[in-house]
């Protein structure tokens, strides 16, 4: 829930106690669903819908048993034995509140330390999450938001374990900031596995590779609005076992619906081209992503790119940027309101259209960017301009 605060801190045996030095290159934390969709974020302790990846970027197996991972309410250590294989990943998260098929279930395992009603909550405005190797040294540390940098000390005990007690560090510059928007069911995750850059993702690649690459080799995938129809193009430079495509729309670049399925070629090393159209474009903003399914069933995603549709008739704002003060705005309705906005969405200028032309002097204008807004009785549009 996102307004769910936490406010327990427990502390139990105190075994030892850590510095804050973060030894890093082997196992990170590399993705983590802070604040999912749907009933089980925040709730039905401890299967809940939050999850964690971890990614050894070496290049040998490593041993993770008995470390630990800790928002400073919850523990979760790793059973004794485990392993994960170089380049590979490890999981963590409740089968039954997720949906997903970890490699550790922290509901069952029965290798959580801290209350019950913690386990399995991440609080979406503001955490952290510390990973620990079996000597209690801190090897990866995110944070989001500010964080809540807890006085208090957390311990795990879990198993042939040893019991450890940790501090945790104070200072928020220990910490890899994976930045502060938490949207409902979007993930965050490094740009590249074992990276330094985080991002929201709206495909999550839970115990897969960040930035999957379809099975083709795509060299471009376009979206152009034109004559009220939405023209989609791609190109590929080679194809293996590609079964066929769907492209998929959506109206908030998260939730998508399919549109159109285009059969692929196969397996070629030929240049292929790809086009079709979508004659019933949403109005506003629409976003457009591309479903490669090969033979055998399995998928992936290309980039997602965006057009702007409206049903207002033909308006024309130029020029695009703004060079010698002067706006031209033109439409084929003979009457319009047309509004000016700073990019806070202060209203600047305001007046009506009435013969199909209007000329605007923005000489009082500062150079940046600004809003042009023109509404009609058939829609509205807005458009971004730079004043040089």
């Amino acid at each position: 829930m996102k307004n769910y605060i936490k406010k327990v801190r427990t502390v139990i045996s105190i075994a030892l106690v850590t510095s804050a030095s973060i030894i890093k290159g082997q196992v990170f934390i590399n993705e983590i669903m802070i604040n999912p969709s749907g009933t089980n974020d925040g709730a039905n302790m401890p299967n809940t819908a939050e999850w964690v990846e971890f990614y050894n970027a070496s290049s040998s197996a490593v041993n993770i048993g008995c470390w630990f991972f800790t928002d400073g309410d919850f523990s979760v250590t790793f059973p004794a034995g485990t392993t994960i294989p170089a380049g590979g990943y490890y999981t963590v998260a409740s089968s039954i509140g997720s949906g997903l098929t970890p490699n550790l279930n922290w509901a069952t395992c029965g290798c959580t330390s801290g209350p019950a009603s913690e386990v399995g909550i991440f609080t979406n405005s503001a955490e952290q999450v510390i990973l620990y190797n079996a000597s209690g040294t801190i090897m990866d540390a995110i944070i989001w938001s500010v964080g809540q940098l807890p006085d208090g000390m957390t311990t795990s005990v879990i198993g042939s374990c040893s019991a450890q007690t940790v501090t945790f560090p104070a200072n928020g510059s220990v910490y890899e900031s994976v930045g502060s928007n938490t949207t409902d069911g979007v993930a965050k995750e490094r740009s590249v596995d074992g990276g330094s850059v985080w991002q929201n993702t709206t495909i999550a690649t839970f115990g897969a590779a960040n930035d999957v690459v379809l099975p083709i080799e795509l060299i471009d995938f376009t979206a152009e609005y034109k004559n009220r129809i939405v023209k989609l193009n791609w190109v590929t430079a080679s194809e293996l076992n590609n079964d066929y495509y769907t492209v998929e729309r959506s109206k908030d670049g998260i939730t998508f619906e399919n549109i159109v399925k285009i059969k692929g070629k196969g397996t070629t090393q030929a240049l292929s081209n790809y086009e079709t159209e979508d004659r019933k474009p949403l109005e506003g903003i629409s976003y457009y992503r591309l479903k490669q399914t090969d033979i055998d069933g399995t998928f992936s995603y290309s980039k997602i790119v965006s057009v702007e549709y409206f049903f207002i008739d033909d308006v024309k704002i130029y020029p695009v940027p703004v060079e010698n003060g002067t706006l031209y705005i033109t439409t084929k309705n003979s009457a319009a309101a047309v509004k000016i906005m700073d990019l806070s969405g202060r209203l600047l200028y305001e007046t009506e259209l009435t013969d199909n032309y209007l000329e605007v002097n923005l000489d009082e204008f500062g150079k940046g960017l600004y809003f042009v807004q023109v509404i009609s009785t058939n829609g509205s549009m807005i458009k971004k301009i730079t004043i040089n």
